[in-house]
């Protein structure tokens, strides 16, 4: 169904909320929308307003008109039945597909489909992460076997129309994906659906996220665009292995604090590592990474990437919290401190609280991966207990071959409401 005030005789900027329930005292919200593009192009105004969901036989639906902020006037509501154009337009219809088993680290052949979202609705569900659902997504359904699960948009196939398949591309990346994509994961019902992962532009403009959902436990993949964007893709679902043993933060090294005044210097690499779907803390995270974890002391911590090992251009996010719900701390880029320098390797330190858990990504600026040396200091002083602020950084524990030097480093550039469907 689809109720729309884009209408002659409107003239104000309205919302729509549509409920479900005969009893107005135990309403359900079911799909809203104040202002999106396609209404603009539709209408010729972006003050109109047009909701679209699933709806069932029988059942009793609500429709509330109102206004942005106080406004008020006059409008004309429109209420349509419209036959959905793509199968699993909607979570409820999702389209079955299978996760690519592994076997230890030999993966078989990933498991492709081919589709488009250019006549999908968007989608009323919560923001996964940090990607927002404001585009025209598509859906499919999938069981967890247990081990970690990638799906991406990023695929390296190309699909043979004569088979109804996907053969080998020689081409670069993303040649089936035409657009801007986003992919958004979640589990739990239809109408209760909890995010495990989202991921936009992990691959120029394609998407790719890793998450860890039980054995048996039902999933969801979301395929959308990023705001309007609209085409066709490739989808890959397939298990992947961690190739490097703190790849991944409930995987992460646990390493002790050296006493105050003395220092602690180890090498590690993150060219085995795979992308991690955490929010960005101070600095961006667009890279692979490697994971440390640390106590508090009470006492300021520093942790610093400076050093003759490090051969690319190294960021450090440090978090609290747990890994299903990291909270930021500090991060840094390039160090900038007058008494430390070191050009594009990084430097952090923050007031730590005695016995909390400290968790330390390493990673890189853009896509660049590499060696690194990380060295860890406690200052000297009185120990701090309770809530602590401030800057931070990271440590490593796992001592790796140092390579070389990378050649020729890129120069780095200057820092840089929607419609929902809803569900029975």
């Amino acid at each position: 169904m689809v109720a729309s005030t884009c209408h002659s005789v409107t003239d104000f900027d309205t919302r729509i909320s549509v409920f479900r329930g005969s009893n107005c005292e135990e309403l359900e919200c079911v799909a809203g929308n104040d202002d999106i593009q396609e209404v603009l192009e539709e209408c010729g105004s972006s003050s109109s307003s047009k909701a679209s969901w699933l709806s069932q036989i029988g059942q009793e639906y609500r429709i509330l008109v109102h206004g942005w902020g106080a406004l008020t006037g006059t409008f004309g509501l429109e209420i349509e039945e419209v036959v959905p154009k793509v199968a699993n337009d909607f979570c409820i219809t999702s389209i079955d597909m299978q996760v690519s088993l592994a076997q230890s680290t030999s993966v078989t052949e990933p498991q492709h489909t081919y589709g488009t979202n250019v006549d999908a609705t968007v989608d009323n569900v919560p923001i996964c992460g940090d990607v927002e659902v404001n585009g025209h997504g598509i859906w499919y359904r999938s069981v967890g076997t247990g081990n970690r699960i990638q799906a991406s948009t990023c695929n390296q196939a190309v699909p043979d129309m004569d088979s109804n398949s996907f053969v080998p591309s020689t081409l670069s990346p993303g040649v089936v994906t035409d657009f801007d994509t986003q992919i958004s994961v979640f589990r739990g019902g239809c109408r209760s659906l909890e995010c495990v992962g989202a991921n936009n532009d992990r691959c120029g403009v394609q998407s790719s996220v890793n998450f860890l959902v039980n054995q048996g436990e039902v999933f969801y993949v979301l395929v959308h665009g990023s705001a309007e964007g609209r085409g066709s893709f490739g989808l890959v679902l397939e298990e992947i292995f961690p190739q490097v043993g703190n790849d991944f933060c409930d995987t992460a090294t646990s390493i002790t604090v050296p006493p105050g005044g003395t220092t602690t210097e180890f090498v590690g690499s993150t060219e085995d590592a795979l992308y991690d779907n955490v929010e960005e803390c101070v600095v961006p995270n667009t890279s692979p990474g490697v994971w440390y974890t640390l106590v508090g002391t009470g006492l300021t911590i520093t942790a610093t990437t400076c050093g003759s090992m490090t051969n690319f251009d190294t960021r450090i996010s440090v978090f609290t919290g747990s890994c299903a719900a990291l909270e930021c701390v500090t991060g840094n880029d390039d160090t900038s401190q007058e008494e430390i320098s070191c050009g594009l390797q990084s430097t952090a330190s923050w007031l730590s609280v005695e016995g909390q858990t400290y968790y330390v990504r390493v990673h890189g600026w853009g896509s660049m991966v590499g060696t690194f040396q990380l060295t860890i200091s406690e200052a000297t002083g009185s120990r701090q207990i309770g809530t602590a602020e401030g800057d931070a950084s990271e440590v490593s524990n796992q001592v790796l071959p140092a390579t070389e030097n990378l050649a020729n480093e890129p120069a780095k550039p200057p820092p840089s409401d929607t419609d929902f469907l809803g569900l029975p």
